[in-house]
């Protein structure tokens, strides 16, 4: 075998193993998405959340690339594995993750048509989402990370760097000394004259 096929190889096993899959992504995203309409004005309901998740199903597992704009290595087994599962009528959504997702994405988004605005709304938070994530842990809380890390990543690390903050805020009381200055009374003062 020739080196081209060996990193294909490589590069189609890397798509087959990056997880979480599209379809965990979206739950999750879906599941946040009613969570956060709780602290707000504007509700979202379990129903409407589905409606969106079927909306980018939809998209994603209907969409095909065109191999022949596939301008690197990448790209171009994104695009057979990718079509490979469309064409043996498997959704890409449940054996795929983000990186191939990102590649997909701007195809996806131009093959959606919908008239709901909340719909298209949802949708492109969910692309920024997916753009915005970086494989390095972040150092502040991540709605990318939320989504895109390992199920209950990115709620760990919240929780480690709450418990920090705390012991950094105890630690901090603690060192402050605030001296103790006695207040003299008149009869004070006047003993001392």
């Amino acid at each position: 075998m020739d080196t081209a096929t060996l990193t294909e190889e490589a590069i189609a096993q890397s798509l087959a193993q990056d997880r979480p899959t599209i379809d965990a992504a979206i739950k999750t995203y879906m599941s946040w998405i009613v969570a956060r309409s709780l602290t707000q004005d504007e509700k979202v309901t379990n129903a409407e959340a589905l409606s969106y998740a079927r909306v980018l199903l939809k998209a994603i597992n209907g969409y095909k690339f065109d191999i022949s704009k596939s301008t690197t290595t990448i790209s171009g087994v994104v695009a057979q594995v990718w079509n490979g599962l469309v064409e043996s009528d498997q959704k890409p959504s449940r054996f795929l993750g983000r990186v191939a997702l990102l590649r997909a994405w701007d195809g996806i988004v131009a093959s959606i048509s919908t008239e709901d605005e909340q719909t298209e709304l949802s949708l492109l938070e969910f692309g920024e989402l997916l753009k915005d994530y970086k494989a390095k842990e972040p150092t502040k809380d991540s709605k990318a990370h939320l989504i895109w890390d390992e199920p209950g990543a990115e709620l760990e690390r919240r929780r480690q760097r709450r418990t920090k903050r705390a012991e950094d805020n105890k630690k901090e009381e603690r060192e402050q000394v605030t001296p103790f200055i006695e207040e003299l009374t008149e009869e004070d003062e006047e003993e001392e004259t």
